[in-house]
């Protein structure tokens, strides 16, 4: 189930939220600036505020099981509100989707899915960013990383292959202790360091990069075979060299 929208911003304007979201954005700028997607329409669902560049075409989707928020603050607005497995585009109009706070939460996940894969472009990138199963993060409630469900990165995989995607890249970040601590938040460029070094797979999050698979192929069942009309092969020529 979603966190209030009001606590979600209330983790984000506090220190600790403010240090996630700087160490978030420095690792999803290299996910968005070598997307050959970067340069469309970019949407962030769930609750991508923080990620979301104002001077861009950026929009914000958020669940209206979360609420919604009005946004930039001083721009027309650009954020709505929708069901979590609804996205109000048309088809393949969409450059990039930015998945944060999302499908750790949805109550159709899978649903949530498939809708981003029908509003992708051919060309488009799909970036979630989601609770790491091996990470701190995730049996700390007091940020939104500790709700919801959380994934492996193998879970990952599955989730993504049954639904269309291919993983293109992929990434952890968050090895900080998700602290209040003035002391650890002090520390937290030195555990972030060390904590890609000692523990790799460790991180707090899964930051995924993933593209549409546009044609799906259907293994043969053993033991079916293959037949050809025997007069058309027959009535052609075998091109020889």
């Amino acid at each position: 189930m979603y966190r209030d929208i009001a606590e979600i911003r209330q983790f984000y304007q506090s220190p600790l939220g403010q240090m996630t979201a700087s160490q978030l954005k420095a690792d999803l700028e290299s996910f968005i600036v070598s997307s050959p997607s970067s340069e469309g329409i970019t949407i962030g669902v769930g609750y991508a505020l923080p990620y979301l560049d104002t001077t861009k075409p950026h929009f914000a989707v958020m669940p209206a099981a979360q609420g919604v928020t009005r946004w930039p603050d001083n721009s027309p607005n650009r954020t709505l509100v929708t069901e979590d497995h609804i996205l109000p585009f048309a088809e393949s109009s969409i450059s990039q989707i930015i998945l944060i706070h999302a499908i750790e939460n949805a109550d159709y996940m899978r649903e949530l899915m498939t809708e981003s894969w029908r509003v992708l472009a051919p060309n488009g990138r799909l970036i979630l960013v989601v609770p790491n199963r091996r990470g701190l993060w995730t049996r700390v409630d007091k940020t939104p990383f500790g709700h919801g469900r959380s994934f492996t990165m193998k879970q990952m995989r599955n989730l993504l292959s049954s639904t269309d995607f291919v993983v293109e890249n992929h990434k952890r970040s968050l090895y900080f202790l998700p602290s209040p601590s003035s002391i650890l938040r002090w520390l937290a460029p030195f555990f972030e360091y060390m904590g890609r070094i000692l523990l790799p797979k460790c991180g707090g999050v899964l930051i995924v990069e993933a593209s549409k698979r546009l044609y799906s192929v259907t293994p043969l069942i053993a033991g079916h075979k293959v037949t050809f009309p025997q007069k058309q092969w027959q009535s052609q020529a075998i091109p020889t060299t």
